[in-house]
This record gives C-alpha cells, structure tokens and sequence, in this order.
C-alpha cells in the first residue's frame, strides 16, 4: 500500500472517532488500533493528535480563504449565488462541520472560532457592503449561520436538493400608488363583519325612510332632531297691504 492511501485511511478513520468520540477522548492509539496498523507506522505520518486533526481541518480553512478572495477580487455576484459559493464548500466539508460541532474544543486547538468569525465579516461585506445597517447585517447572519445548520442538520440529503438556489424567489411586496388625481377603490365589505357603529350619529331607528333625508348628519353643530315646518310664500299684492 502506498503511504499517500495510508495517510488518507488515518485520516478517515481519525473522523470517524472524532465525530464519535470527541477529539480529546481519541488518542492515536485508539486510531491504530481501528486501522491495524502499529503506533510507530501512524506517527510516520503523522507527528501527534493535533498534527492530524489540522491535516483534516485545514482544506476546508483552505477552500474557504480561496473562494472568499477570489470573491474579493473579481465582479460582484449576486447574493443568492455568493451563498450558494460558500453552501457548496461548507457542504462538501460537512464531516468536518460535525466534528466541530461536536467537540467545540477543536475551535480551540487550530483558532477554528475566530477563522469563522473573520469568515463571516467578509460574507457580510461582500453581501452588503462596507457599512450595512443593524438590521441588514442581522439578517445576514441569520443566513449564514442558517447555511452551517442545514450542512450538520441535512448531512445525508443531496447537495444538489439544498442550498440557496433551491430558495423560492422573493421580492418585496410594495403598496400600489395612486396617480394625481385618481379616485381611492374602496374595498368590498366583507359578509357577516359588522361595522362600527359612530357614536355621533342619531338614532333614526324609529325613522321611516321619508324621514331619514332630514335627520342631521355627523359632524354638524347640533345633533338633536329638528322640527321641519312648511312654509307658505307670500302672495304677490302689488304693494297693497292684505290687512
């Protein structure tokens, strides 16, 4: 066997105790003796625990640093497809994503915790420029941390079946605006919602539909009824006094 494929088997099966285990209740010994081989062979490829366990973080740290600076570097993308860039690194690294999750003491060891933190920022950045607001980059970082769940959450799910382009497409709903001069369109009362009674408005349930037309309407300066005489004109005289 060629010592490149060993160095890849002690790396899968170091994975493998690691997400089940934890990396510091794995010791190479227990590596070696998954894999059958003696101590001495592993420590050819490998100086100590935390030697290994940088050899499989450090492709995801890796890919990573390289998509965020070619990013930096050329033509703005849109935002779905700058998240989807670095969904389809973190995925592809998911093993990696686990493990950590599982033993946060890995952040300690290779500074893992403030590599992502950093990670974020220039996410943020790129996404919203140099000087979002509070909301905007709260936001943001719902998305992003969104992402990382769904590689640990949805680890046996396809790639291709995760991920922003698999978002439906969103835009904000605006309110429709009137043009000068246009006419508001009411809106159809809806059936069985009553509305509102005015406190102001009289009490014409004893009225007849004759007399409603004559009832004084809400915000005039009296709101009792009033009396409704007839009045009869006067009858041309010709200047002479009927007497």
């Amino acid at each position: 066997m060629r010592p490149s494929d060993t160095k890849a088997r002690i790396q899968t099966v170091a994975r493998e105790l690691f997400a089940e285990k934890g990396v510091q209740q794995t010791s190479l010994r227990d590596i070696a003796d998954r894999l059958g081989i003696t101590k001495p062979a592993l420590y050819y490829h490998f100086t100590s625990r935390e030697d290994l366990l940088r050899s499989i973080v450090q492709p995801l740290i890796d890919d990573v640093d390289a998509f965020l600076a070619d990013t930096e570097a050329n033509a703005p993308q849109s935002p779905r497809e700058l998240l989807q860039g670095y969904f389809d690194i973190t995925f592809r690294h998911r093993e990696v994503t686990m493990m950590v999750v599982r033993d946060l003491s890995t952040l300690a060891h290779l500074d893992l915790g403030s590599r992502m933190g950093h990670w974020r920022r220039r996410l943020i950045t790129l996404l919203l420029g140099p000087d979002p607001d509070l909301a905007a980059r709260a936001r943001a970082v719902v998305a992003i941390g969104g992402l990382s769940d769904c590689t640990v959450e949805f680890a046996d799910v396809p790639a291709e079946t995760l991920g922003p382009r698999r978002w439906p497409r969103w835009r904000r709903s605006e309110p429709a605006r009137r043009r000068p001069g246009e006419s508001r369109v009411k809106r159809p009362h809806r059936a069985g919602r009553r509305r509102k009674a005015d406190p102001r408005a009289p009490d014409m349930s004893g009225m007849t539909n004759r007399h409603r037309g004559n009832a004084p309407r809400c915000g005039t300066l009296s709101t009792s009824p009033q009396r409704h005489r007839s009045v009869t004109p006067p009858a041309h005289s010709n200047g002479r006094s009927t007497g």
